[in-house]
């Protein structure tokens, strides 16, 4: 915790004078040289993470040189593994939910509305595996004498082989109370698979290029420049228009996600042009629309689809 809000602290200053608050984990690149394992690779700790039996620095990264990389448990059988951003704390359940974070956290002097990122999972199995990611926000009570959940939220990754952007919006649960801690974990999946001379494959969830962020318009993470996106209609309950114009040089792709951040659908898109976007196979109800570059994510906007939008 203690090296990686070194470099948050440059972030905070930056952000103080744009028109969102915001800190990025400086996208993975922070590892400390611990040891050297029996076979003689090196071993790392990725800095400022906690977690139970190690996370792995991998060049397999969205941005930078490093992704880390979070595999399940062999013990007592397979489980679950567990990374938590700041301090473990005392009291983590790592094996079902509800997971505890007693004691858990990083400090924080803003309130933050969504974490978002980029994730794949590789996972293995005659069934679908899955990860997770939670966000809660807490504020000490002097007169309870305990930390209170003021915001939280959460995302199941299903499996995805390239890279995928993703968003947990945070619900904010007492308007007007400014956190002073937050809780990011990562739970791995589960799936395996052996060879034919047995060894085994683990399912693997890499993260990368995290950024925390309190914005009106649930912005992202590595927003330089936000691009005004043109969304229609909104409401919409059979077709959504997209269209946008900027000079920016970059390949554009707009994605839709449900407000867990699963992601539902993904299109290329230029500027200039008007994307349709089918929307009449998705339930009634809020969605986020992202349009995304090669390396960011430069605009966010709330969708809705409705049962009886007449056009």
């Amino acid at each position: 915790m203690r090296t990686i809000f070194l470099s948050l602290a440059v972030s905070l200053l930056i952000g103080s004078t744009a028109r969102s608050q915001s800190f990025t984990n400086t996208d993975f690149e922070g590892w400390t040289f611990i040891d050297t394992a029996w076979n003689g690779d090196p071993i790392y700790q990725l800095d400022g993470w906690e977690y139970l039996s190690g996370v792995f620095r991998s060049d397999e990264s969205y941005s930078g040189h490093y992704a880390a990389l979070l595999t399940p448990m062999l013990s007592c059988g397979m489980m679950r593994n567990m990374m938590i951003y700041g301090t473990r704390g005392w009291n983590v359940n790592y094996f079902y939910p509800p997971y505890r974070f007693d004691g858990c956290g990083a400090p924080v002097n803003f309130k933050p509305n969504v974490l978002s990122g980029f994730y794949k999972l590789e996972a293995f199995g005659e069934y679908p595996d899955s990860a997770e990611g939670i966000v809660l926000l807490k504020k000490f009570n002097a007169s309870t004498q305990q930390s209170e959940i003021v915001g939280e939220g959460h995302i199941t990754f299903m499996p995805a082989t390239e890279y995928t952007a993703f968003a947990i919006p945070v619900t904010d649960l007492q308007p007007g109370v400014t956190p002073d801690s937050v809780i990011i974990a990562f739970i791995s999946g589960m799936s395996f698979e052996f060879d034919t001379a047995f060894n085994i494959s683990l399912s693997s969830l890499y993260i990368d290029y995290l950024s925390l962020r309190s914005d009106p318009m649930l912005g992202l993470g590595g927003i330089t420049e936000k691009i005004p996106v043109s969304v229609y209609p909104n409401p919409s309950r059979h077709v959504l228009n997209v269209h946008f114009e900027t000079d920016i040089k970059d390949v554009f792709t707009f994605t839709l996600t449900d407000m867990n951040g699963k992601q539902l659908i993904r299109q290329a898109i230029a500027p200039g042009e008007t994307l349709p976007v089918n929307t009449s196979s998705l339930p009634a109800g809020n969605y986020i629309g992202m349009l995304a570059g090669e390396k960011m994510i430069y605009t966010t906007q709330k969708i809705i689809v409705g049962e009886e939008c007449m056009y």
